[in-house]
């Protein structure tokens, strides 16, 4: 479906859910009923050519106003770095439920409105969520000695769901290109050390 944020207004009001680090802006609002439990997934990947983000709320299976919406999910800059990065956001819908899909862009920032291609489709993820998929969940980490004996811990995002983040997120602060992507989950215990070092290295699979 194509739609458009010029001259809409922001309703969303002073802060969004998801992603929340700027604050939104202008914004167009659709909803879906989920007729089964399924992975939905909105996107304005393609077709899109302003800094959009998408916000989503549950409003339950007996949807009353607007105002009693609950904030499930967001993303921004799923699909990219730079001024014009589409977004693209999955969840597990449960049947019976409606939800409210928001498109809007950052508040006070260039490239923040414009006209967009949003694409819903529902159906299995390309591959199962990681057992560390949500906090609960989170797998355990073992610190080593920084001498380059230790074994590295391996993990993917593939299948993950975009969850809230907690409030330290480095994405509050808005870094760019900082997305609300699908993440994991990992948990460590310092022992008697003050001092940790956390290196990520990103293995892309063509």
């Amino acid at each position: 479906m194509s739609g458009t944020t010029v001259s809409n207004s922001n309703n969303q009001g002073p802060s969004v859910c998801l992603p929340n680090h700027v604050g939104p802006g202008p914004n167009a609002w659709y909803y879906v009923d989920a007729l089964v439990s399924e992975v939905l997934t909105a996107s304005t990947c393609v077709g899109t050519a302003y800094n959009s983000m998408i916000t989503v709320y549950d409003a339950g299976a007996s949807p009353g106003v607007c105002g009693a919406l609950t904030c499930l999910t967001g993303n921004d800059d799923n699909c990219g770095a730079g001024t014009n990065t589409p977004s693209e956001v999955n969840w597990a819908a449960t049947a019976g439920n409606r939800y409210y899909i928001v498109v809007h862009g950052p508040g006070g920032f260039v490239n923040s409105t414009g006209v967009f291609t949003m694409n819903l489709t529902c159906g299995a993820p390309t591959c199962a969520a990681p057992a560390n998929d949500l906090c609960g969940g989170a797998s355990t980490l073992i610190p080593v000695l920084g001498d380059g004996s230790g074994v590295l811990a391996t993990g993917t995002n593939c299948g993950a769901f975009a969850d809230a983040n907690p409030s330290c997120d480095v994405d509050l602060s808005f870094v760019p290109a900082a997305g609300r992507a699908q993440g994991v989950w990992y948990t460590f215990n310092t022992g008697a050390n003050t001092y940790m070092n956390l290196t990520l290295y990103v293995r892309i699979l063509m």
